[in-house]
C-alpha cells in the first residue's frame, strides 16, 4: 500500500470513502496491516481537522444516536478480536448514546454482536 498525503480538506467525500474502504478491507482495524493502520490514522486526523469545534464534543446534541464502529486503533477494542475463540466471531460493534439524567450527562451502551463462526457465509 503506497502511503499518500492526506486528501485536501475540500474533498471530504474522498477522504470518507477511502477511510471506509480501507477500514472495511481491514475488518475495522482487526486485520489491518501496520501501513494500513497508519493511513487510517491520517485519514481520521484529516476528518477531525476539517471540523474544529470550540464546543466540547459531549456538549453537542449531534453525539446522540446509534454509532456503528467503522474503524478503531484502540487496543481495548482490538483485543476483542482474540476473545471469541474458535466457535464465535465478532459481528457489528455499536455505541448507543442517549440523553442522561441531566442535560450535561449521557448514557452510553456498547453493543458487541457475537456470531457463530461462518454464519456470514
Amino acid at each position: 500500500l503506497q502511503m499518500m498525503e492526506p486528501a485536501p480538506v475540500d474533498d471530504l467525500g474522498a477522504v470518507k470513502a477511502e477511510l471506509r474502504l480501507l477500514a472495511a478491507r481491514g475488518d475495522r482495524g482487526f486485520k489491518a496491516s501496520a501501513s494500513v493502520m497508519d493511513r487510517l490514522r491520517v485519514l481520521t486526523a484529516t476528518l477531525e481537522s476539517a471540523f474544529p469545534s470550540k464546543e466540547c464534543p459531549t456538549e453537542s446534541p449531534l453525539l446522540l444516536g446509534d454509532w456503528m464502529l467503522d474503524f478503531t486503533d484502540a487496543a481495548d477494542v482490538l483485543s476483542l478480536g482474540i476473545l471469541p475463540g474458535a466457535m464465535l466471531e465478532l459481528g457489528d460493534i455499536y455505541q448507543n448514546v442517549r440523553v442522561g439524567s441531566t442535560a450535561t450527562e449521557f448514557d452510553v451502551a456498547n453493543v458487541i454482536e457475537l456470531k457463530p463462526r461462518g454464519s456470514a457465509l
